[in-house]
């Protein structure tokens, strides 16, 4: 029997290197097609994309927001984004479409995406895989570690006092919702940042699973410290960063203490040989041996 046929909606701006990575591993997994809308119009990377085959770029320009939504500017990012994906599902012919972020990857092990779609019942529309994020870890070259959510009450042992910042999150900077692999021709729905969502407001999710070391939405949200701060003003000023953290990374920022900052930055993303040895002894974190753009070359 021939294996479901899916693709890819995202709107995106991250620089070239973190597309092409981004792009080339999906197009590698057997994405029919990819559809990334740029939220800037005059990203340098469009042509470099616009190039590779099976990829369809969009530029957000204010002609195509009138064209879409009546208004040449949309002033809120999440309504932009929304939007967009909006509309890329609803272009899509293939048999399932997943909506995803420049710097999430979608991880299934060993496993075919198509032959993991070709196993759920024809009952199940929406799946929503649960994330797993990138952290470092000293002398590991040819490896990529990622951590799993780890109980609340284990976390300022696991990562320290500041750890203690991140229990909301359950010691994750970035989000816990994941993403969605939403099937195709689903009328009235607004796809949201992680799930899809009907004409009421209503969230839809038909299977939930949890991140693992042989399923995951793999979030490389912090390439280095630099890639990090250039991001952390939009995610402070957009909210998306709750609780404690963001009140902590706030109060660094506007006293201009980008030691302070890097120094959240290590104890976030940096796990010590304590932290590991504990992690490892909860079956939180697991190492990858495959880069990421190891299809870079067939595609750029």
């Amino acid at each position: 029997m021939q294996e479901p046929t899916w693709s890819t909606v995202s709107f995106v701006k991250d620089t070239p290197e973190n597309l092409r990575r981004f792009v080339s591993y999906h197009l590698g997994l057997g994405a029919a097609q990819m559809r990334l809308f740029f939220d800037d119009p005059n990203d340098p990377s469009i042509e470099m994309l616009a190039a590779v085959d099976r990829v369809t770029v969009i530029p957000c320009d204010p002609a195509f927001w009138l064209d879409h939504l009546g208004n040449a500017e949309i002033a809120l990012h999440g309504r932009r984004q929304n939007s967009a994906t909006t509309i890329g599902y609803g272009q899509a012919t293939e048999d399932w479409v997943l909506n995803l972020d420049g710097d999430e990857f979608l991880h299934l092990g060993g496993i075919s995406v198509g032959g993991f779609l070709a196993e759920l019942p024809d009952a199940i529309d929406v799946v929503r895989i649960r994330p797993a994020e990138r952290v470092f870890v000293e002398d590991a070259p040819g490896r990529e570690h990622y951590r799993l959510p780890i109980d609340r009450r284990a976390v300022t042992d696991v990562h320290g006092p500041f750890g203690g910042n991140t229990k909301r999150r359950m010691g994750f900077f970035g989000h816990l919702d994941g993403k969605s692999l939403i099937r195709s021709g689903l009328t009235d729905i607004q796809l949201r940042q992680h799930w899809p969502e009907d004409t009421n407001g209503q969230s839809l999710m038909d299977l939930d699973l949890e991140a693992s070391s042989q399923l995951a939405l793999l979030h490389r949200n912090a390439e280095d410290f630099a890639t990090w701060r250039g991001k952390l003003d939009f995610r402070l000023n957009s909210n998306s960063i709750p609780g404690r953290l963001r009140g902590v990374l706030a109060a660094l920022r506007e006293a201009d203490d980008e030691t302070g900052l890097h120094d959240a930055y290590t104890r976030i993303f940096r796990l010590s040989d304590a932290s590991l040895e504990k992690m490892e002894e909860l079956d939180s974190v697991f190492a990858l041996e495959l880069p990421l753009d190891r299809f870079e070359a067939d595609y750029f």
